[in-house]
């Protein structure tokens, strides 16, 4: 048997019902479901009554005394072995104050003595509704409760698993801490407990001195806006470690107030480092390719220009501007061959090498060498130029870019 299953007030109650006497049984079934939204099933025993509990869903069970083979308490102790929650009204004419005190001890729900007359089945109806009330209610209680810890299980689940700290704190100086998770310990030194605690105070012990005005700022700004903020910033351990950390979170209001700060802390140390890394390594390529003695070109599949190096420009006579809004073959180079024949696209630097590098990858030896181009510069003179190239690679390992030395034939 299914018990305790969400239902919606005013559904039809269902009901078993255990009487020996068929007819009685008979009446108070038909007089039940006429005072109230009840649905009542007889059986004349307690043994059959608990084959049709183990069979079907009841919400209430109301139970003779005097019955052949199981009385009414031993009824109730077996129900409440099985389904201790469930309501359980003993509804007998033997009325002995030693019946009602045995039936509350084994834990009765309601016990009502039988009386003459059909208004006592209204009342019957109105104890077992309320009864049935309170035991929806409890168990939509241990619903919500169930509900809850599985939240609840999640989220530490979920914060144990992040890598740095989650927080909450109050917004002011000194970011007092009132909850902090356990990874807290390994980012900082400091376990949770310190950081809640007044010992340790986040923006003078943790913060590093220069950080700690902008910080403030960045988040003031962001929660007067009832924005997210993020900010990245250095931190000292508490055995004196430098770190650089990236903080992530926003306000929390309740009635229009804000309660507090909540957010997560992680290390991007090594991620800053290789940040700056990549700087260095960009402004070095920069650097070689601006003082480079020869002309470097990069060009887009579609032949427009990505960069073009200095060195580049002073040989085609033209501007970073003018060469960017172009592409390799147009009209303005005015391409020929060495010998002065107008050269086919098919025989271009370019479109020699696009051609070769298809379907090529990273491993592949793929270049053109050597390949002369007649070209008009902007001031009107005409020059001879050699070209190298090769392909260059997305992540992917797909083709990408074509880049392109140049230099001037017998300058």
């Amino acid at each position: 048997m299914t018990v305790g299953t969400e239902r919606d007030r005013g559904d039809i109650v269902r009901v078993l019902h255990a009487e020996d006497d068929a007819q009685l049984g008979a009446l108070a079934g038909e007089f039940l479901e006429r005072a109230g939204e009840l649905s009542v099933t007889h059986v004349e025993d307690a043994a059959c009554a608990l084959d049709r509990l183990a069979a079907e869903e009841f919400e209430c069970v109301v139970s003779d005394y005097d019955m052949p083979g199981m009385t009414g308490l031993e009824f109730l102790d077996a129900v409440r072995e099985e389904y201790p929650d469930l309501p359980f009204i003993l509804f007998t004419g033997k009325g002995s104050e030693e019946v009602a005190s045995d039936a509350i001890s084994k834990g009765v729900t309601d016990y009502l003595q039988k009386e003459t007359g059909t208004e006592q089945y209204a009342v019957l109806a109105n104890r077992i509704e309320n009864a049935v009330d309170g035991y929806r209610t409890e168990r939509e209680l241990e619903r919500r409760v169930d509900q809850l810890r599985e939240s609840e299980r999640r989220f530490r689940t979920l914060v144990s698993n992040l890598p740095g700290m989650v927080y909450r704190c109050a917004n002011e100086r000194g970011w007092p801490m009132t909850f902090v998770s356990d990874g807290a310990e390994e980012l900082t030194g400091y376990t949770a407990a310190e950081l809640k605690a007044d010992a340790v105070n986040w923006e003078q012990d943790v913060i590093v001195e220069g950080e700690r005005d902008d910080i403030w700022e960045t988040v003031q700004a962001a929660v007067d806006a009832r924005e997210p903020f993020q900010v990245e910033y250095e931190i000292r351990t508490a055995d004196g470690e430098r770190k650089w950390v990236w903080e992530r979170g926003r306000g929390v209001f309740g009635n229009g107030e804000l309660q507090a700060l909540e957010g997560v802390i992680t290390d991007v140390t090594e991620e800053r480092e290789l940040r700056e890394e990549l700087r260095r390594e960009r402004d070095l390529t920069r650097q070689l390719l601006e003082t480079s003695p020869v002309g470097i070109m990069v060009n887009e599949l579609d032949g427009t220009y990505r960069l073009i190096n200095d060195r580049a420009l002073d040989i085609l006579g033209t501007t970073r501007e003018v060469a960017l809004d172009r592409t390799y073959d147009d009209d303005e180079w005015a391409l020929q061959t060495p010998d002065g024949e107008p050269l086919p696209a098919e025989r271009t630097a370019f479109e020699r090498l696009r051609s070769k590098a298809v379907g090529s990858s990273p491993g592949d030896d793929v270049h053109v060498e050597e390949i002369l181009h007649s070209v008009v510069r902007d001031d009107g003179e005409r020059l001879t130029v050699s070209v190298n190239g090769a392909p260059l690679y997305d992540d992917d390992g797909d083709m990408e870019l074509l880049v392109f030395t140049v230099t001037v034939v017998d300058e």
